[in-house]
Parts: C-alpha cells; structure tokens; sequence
C-alpha cells in the first residue's frame, strides 16, 4: 500500500511543481565544500587581486572610434567631437623644456598628429610606461586644437593643420593597447644619418661644425621678414663637400648661435626636423629646440 501511495504523491508533486514557474538565481557558495574547493577559490582571488592595473582608464566607447583624417574633417566643419576616440601607434615622445608637459607623435592608416600633455594631465600621465615609441593607444577625452604660425605648421606632422591637447578635462580615458615590443636606443646621428631619415623626423645628431653663413633676411609669402642663418655639419672637421648636411636656422636662433659660438666646434643637436626642399636639393636639417636643443661638446 505504501509503495502505491509514494507514486500517487509524487505525480501530485508534479502536477503542482508545474503549476507554478520559478526563476532560479545563481548563488556562489561562500563555504566550498572540500578543503581543495577552498584552496582554489582563494589562489583565484589572489590572482585576481596581483593581475596589473590598466596603464590608464579604458575607453568605454569603441564606437566612437574617428581616423585621424576624419578628425581633421570633424574639426574643419564644426562638426561634433565630444566623446571621439582615436586608436593609433605612438612614432615618437618629447618632454618639453620646461615645466612638466609633454608630446607623443600618434600614427593610423590616414597620417600622423600631436597629442600634447598640459597641466594635471601632463603630471598624470608623464610616467606612465605605455607613452612611449611603439605602444598602441585608443584615446578619448581630448580638445582638438587649430595650428597657427609657421613655427607650428612646420613642426606639426605633414598635412595636419590641428592637433590634439590634454589638460585639466575631467573625462580623460586613455587605454593601452600593446606595449612596445622592443625599445630602440636612442642615439646621436651623423649629420650623414640623419639626412637619410625620412621627412619632418625630428633627429638628435652629434657633429662639426664645418662652415656656416652670415644672417640673411628673408621675404615671407605673407610679407613677414625673417632672420636665417647657414650652416654645413659633419662628421669631421676634414669631411668632403659632399659629405656635409646643410642646416638651417632661423630668427632668435639664428640671432643668438654665431659664428663665435659654433664655428669650429663640437656639437649636439637636439630637435632639429629634416626637410625637403623643393626640387633636386638634397635634404636638410632645419630648426632645433629652442631650449637645450644645441649645447657644445668640450674637448
């Protein structure tokens, strides 16, 4: 008779059970049930509590994604920027002379532009290990910034006429994508090696000076005059004609390296940008920091 009763029970448990729908929310046990389960739930935490940090905050907002290109455009045409992100491989870094910012050279497939580190984010991001040579980032949070005067056009990336600026903005986020594979030393070039960079490389160089000019006016497109002033590098005082890479200075620069500081002498160049001049001319070295950016070797 039980054995009749128990099936009758249970087919009255089902026809109820089906009766009412339930929703069965996952629960994680806080006690595992063996001292192995235990062991692996702690070394799990104490993964997870040692796995890096983020380099910096992770965009959030992938869709959001712009060229290099199509910012320009956006900017050109009033167009919305607020919440844009740019993914590219940083190609160089330079700290300002003075003060805490700082410049990274980004790269996509549609050219090159300046992201530049002012204020809190110059002090945020100054050590972080992902800016540098090589690192891809995905960016967001930036002020998008039109380049005026000569001095800025001509150092800016080829074709670019804005570039990008972090400062105080509250929405910063910066991710980076991969680390640089391997770090390239830096060194001092040959005036020979660094004329076979390609254009606007910005290059460190180590050299005689074998010749150079008196200051010259010269008459600017916009009516402007400036001051430029010649100068030939090498690698050795005795170095061929042909061995020599012309470089050139301009306005305070070239006003305040003379002969009586240059001639003859030993130096290192530090920011100087190689240029292509029109034509069949060979190419050239032009400009340099204005702070730091020529200092004498003593010999």
């Amino acid at each position: 008779a039980l054995e009749k009763k128990r099936p009758r029970e249970e087919s009255v448990h089902r026809e109820s059970s089906a009766s009412v729908q339930t929703v069965t929310v996952p629960q994680v046990d806080a006690h595992p049930a063996t001292a192995a389960a235990h062991t692996d739930a702690l070394n799990e935490a104490a993964v997870r509590a040692t796995q890096p940090r983020p380099v910096a905050t992770p965009v959030r907002s992938p869709e959001t994604l712009q060229s290099i290109r199509e910012l320009e455009r956006l900017h050109s045409s009033g167009g919305a920027l607020l919440g844009r992100a740019l993914l590219g491989r940083v190609q160089t870094r330079s700290d300002f002379a003075t003060g805490t910012g700082f410049r990274v050279r980004l790269k996509d497939s549609t050219g090159e532009i300046d992201v530049k580190f002012w204020s809190r984010a110059a002090d945020d991001f100054k050590e972080r290990s992902g800016l540098q040579p090589g690192a891809v980032l995905q960016i967001q949070g930036f002020k998008t910034r039109k380049l005026t005067g000569p001095n800025q056009i001509e150092f800016a990336p080829a074709g670019r006429s804005i570039e990008l600026v972090f400062d105080n903005q509250s929405d910063i986020q910066i991710e980076v994508l991969s680390l640089p594979t391997e770090a390239e030393p830096s060194r001092d070039l040959t005036p020979a090696e660094a004329i076979r960079k390609p254009e606007r490389t910005v290059v460190s160089v180590i050299g005689w000076v074998v010749a150079m000019s008196d200051l010259q006016d010269m008459d600017c497109k916009d009516g402007k005059q400036m001051v430029m002033r010649e100068l030939w590098l090498a690698e050795a005082l005795d170095a061929e004609v042909s061995a020599r890479a012309r470089w050139v200075l301009w306005n305070d620069m070239a006003q305040a390296w003379g002969p009586k500081s240059l001639y003859r002498k030993k130096i290192v160049l530090r920011g100087a940008r190689v240029k292509q001049p029109p034509g069949n001319i060979p190419k050239e070295l032009t400009g340099g920091f204005r702070s730091g950016g020529i200092s004498i070797v003593q010999q």
